[in-house]
């Protein structure tokens, strides 16, 4: 299993880092590694439909702070806001979506 790290979100919006991204998650499930990350981000279209088709070897887990757009925003100013996140985080193919509550949440 590769763990892709919040710290270096593989998701941010750079074209470059997608297209790099993309073909690293490519090469390693197409070579039967699983893959882990964690993202703030935006998970295009092409690397849902390539996680989909190897979904036994991905887990993906979204941030999450708060459901207000405004403060969100004012903390993570280039993260994708909550609806976006939320929309990413629906239950597909018998995978269940999880909460792991933050201290003080």
């Amino acid at each position: 299993m590769a763990y892709f790290s919040p710290s270096s979100d593989p998701f941010q919006p750079v074209p470059e880092v997608l297209d790099m991204t993309y073909e690293v998650f490519r090469f390693l499930l197409e070579s039967d590694i699983g893959v882990a990350f964690v993202t703030k981000g935006r998970i295009p279209k092409r690397h849902r439909e390539l996680f989909a088709a190897f979904a036994p070897l991905v887990q993906g887990r979204i941030g999450l702070i708060t459901l207000d757009a405004g403060t969100a925003a004012a903390l993570e100013p280039y993260a994708a806001p909550p609806e976006i996140r939320l929309s990413l985080a629906v239950s597909r193919n018998g995978r269940n979506v999880v909460r792991i509550p933050r201290p003080n949440s």
